[in-house]
């Protein structure tokens, strides 16, 4: 049997960036495996019953290395399956 992994808060995955958010594309989050997607769904609704968000709307644009901004290719949610595939391998689809 091997060891429990080592828990790290979220400082530490956010490591030495200056980033004060984490986004995660919708197509991304669909392709989870259902027991991700139940336990990641979940936590949100924690999350909000726990804390107070300000729900005032707002926009992520993507950008490119040389700061311009760049069409997300993961943005449409509901056509952008040719894209989640073009950008990486989901191993359990």
């Amino acid at each position: 049997m091997s060891a429990p992994a080592e828990r790290l808060t979220v400082h530490e995955a956010f490591g030495l960036t200056r980033a004060a958010y984490f986004v995660m594309p919708r197509l991304v989050m669909e392709a989870m495996p259902p027991e991700w997607q139940d336990r990641f769904v979940r936590l949100i609704e924690e999350a909000h019953e726990m804390y107070v968000f300000d729900e005032k709307p707002y926009e992520v644009r993507m950008r490119d290395h040389d700061g311009r901004f760049v069409v997300d290719p993961l943005g449409d949610y509901r056509h952008g399956q040719d894209a989640l595939v073009k950008c990486s391998t989901v191993p359990w689809s």
